[in-house]
């Protein structure tokens, strides 16, 4: 397997890992598979507030091991879950 492949691969697993965190930590009525890896996860998309944004950063710190500081956080606040998998395996790529 290339480095493409191994990445990509290894992105559409994070998406899926935070997909079911964000269900299970929101109790959201809709299935995990229908939040879209290009979908906002603040204001027009998903539909987080500030306060969830918080507590989806601690669970993300814990689930994966991971710090992720509150720059980079506010950074990627407005992002997508895609750029949040992304963000994910850069910080584990850096243990």
């Amino acid at each position: 397997m290339d480095t493409t492949q191994e990445l990509s691969t290894s992105v559409d697993t994070v998406v899926e890992q935070l997909r079911a965190l964000i269900v299970q930590t929101f109790e959201l009525e809709r299935p995990a598979a229908g939040i879209g890896e290009g979908e906002r996860l603040f204001g027009d998309g998903l539909g987080l507030n500030s306060l969830q944004g918080i507590e989806l950063l601690v669970q993300v710190e814990d689930s994966f091991g991971i710090t992720i500081g509150e720059l980079d956080w506010s950074i990627h606040e407005q992002q997508t879950l895609r750029s949040l998998a992304e963000l994910v395996l850069q910080r584990l790529s850096e243990r």
